[in-house]
């Protein structure tokens, strides 16, 4: 069996996945058609992922901003109290 090592490896074999369906059939066919839906569903199941990863990224900044303004504090203090 074979994982994934990210979201976006998924996706862009995924994504292959649907542009070969659409390329080598048939806009009409059965094909195309249920390729376009399981690429609806797909993307309906992936959008939470992608708000999760985003907000997993903006907390990861937030806290290092915060640790560099305590760090930056920190040297100052240190710096006041040799002087």
């Amino acid at each position: 069996m074979y994982y994934y090592a990210s979201h976006d490896q998924f996706e862009r074999d995924f994504n292959l996945m649907v542009g070969n369906a659409q390329l080598y059939n048939h806009p009409e066919s059965l094909v195309v058609f249920d390729a376009l839906e399981i690429d609806k569903c797909v993307k309906t199941k992936m959008k939470p992922l992608h708000l999760k990863t985003m907000e997993q990224i903006a907390a990861a900044y937030e806290k290092a901003k915060k640790d560099h303004k305590r760090r930056s504090k920190n040297r100052k203090d240190k710096k006041r109290r040799h002087h």
